[in-house]
């Protein structure tokens, strides 16, 4: 053997200005390429996690609400809005104000949100004054991600991975079951809410009918070609028709339908000249 071949099998000691060590030019720099891979990734991931959990969120959000069919129905319709009562007296979550053993109506002592145990995720009662999840973490009258509405039953939304220091947002758990692309995964804590990276840019562009701004998410009317679009804490407050369908026994059909001022009007005159027609 020839000393240059011993000197190859020996180890070699490499520098950090070797070539070993190189990335090849790309335009812009490796640390920006690799977060932006991460960046990528996290959308990509957050994308999987709804698409997983799309056909039983709302599933869940209803059992977290107590909103059970009877064994023999084939089908439900449980009106959300309007509902009838004052929005300080029912749950923010569901918007019904029955309390039941083990599933109490809890208000906030700091924001006095109104909201059922299930709803919001409260396993005991604490003995003393309760707070939600926001005012807990100091941060009253937060802002929510999915709409235009401070403050109310917020949960903290799932922050994106691989981003670094963020600031931490929150969103209503009303809003997340009805933005198609959102879900709380963890029924029992209701929290985090997930699927917000996922939210579509043409969603996001929509401008509510109602408050008359962009900004969050929006749903749009449930007739027909309507492209009425408004948040539904908007669609809420303003006593637009929100219902949801249930269908089966074991609630694994469900459809949640929303409707415009003008459409909201004529579903329920049409509903009142059915009962009317009923009655005679």
């Amino acid at each position: 053997l020839s000393a240059a071949d011993i000197g190859g099998l020996l180890p070699r000691n490499e520098g950090p200005d070797s070539e070993v060590f190189r990335i090849p030019p790309t335009g812009r720099g490796y640390l920006q390429r690799w977060a932006e891979e991460d960046a990528a990734e996290a959308v990509r991931l957050e994308q999987q996690r709804a698409a997983q959990a799309a056909s039983s969120r709302r599933k869940r959000a209803l059992a977290a609400m107590g909103r059970n069919a009877a064994p023999d129905a084939s089908a439900m319709v449980t009106v959300i809005s309007p509902h009838g009562e004052k929005e300080e007296e029912v749950c923010h979550v569901c918007c019904e104000g029955t309390s039941v053993d083990g599933n109490n109506i809890v208000y906030c002592e700091q924001c006095n949100v109104p909201v059922h145990q299930l709803c919001y995720g409260v396993k005991t009662l604490p003995e003393g004054p309760w707070l939600c999840t926001p005012c807990a973490e100091g941060n009253k009258g937060a802002q929510c991600a999915l709409c235009t509405v401070p403050g109310g039953a917020l949960k903290p939304v799932r922050p994106a991975t691989g981003a670094g220091a963020q600031k931490k947002q929150y969103a209503h758990l009303f809003c997340s079951q009805w933005i198609p692309e959102t879900y709380v995964q963890d029924t029992e804590a209701m929290s985090p809410i997930e699927g917000v990276l996922a939210i579509s840019k043409a969603r996001q562009g929509l401008v509510c009918g109602v408050c008359n701004m962009r900004g969050g998410a929006c749903i749009q009317c449930a007739c027909g070609q309507c492209v009425a679009a408004f948040h539904p804490t908007c669609a809420r407050s303003a006593q637009l028709r929100m219902e949801i369908i249930s269908k089966g026994a074991n609630l694994d059909q469900l459809e949640l339908k929303a409707y415009c001022a003008r459409h909201t009007k004529l579903k329920g005159d049409a509903e009142e000249g059915t009962a009317t027609a009923a009655a005679r």
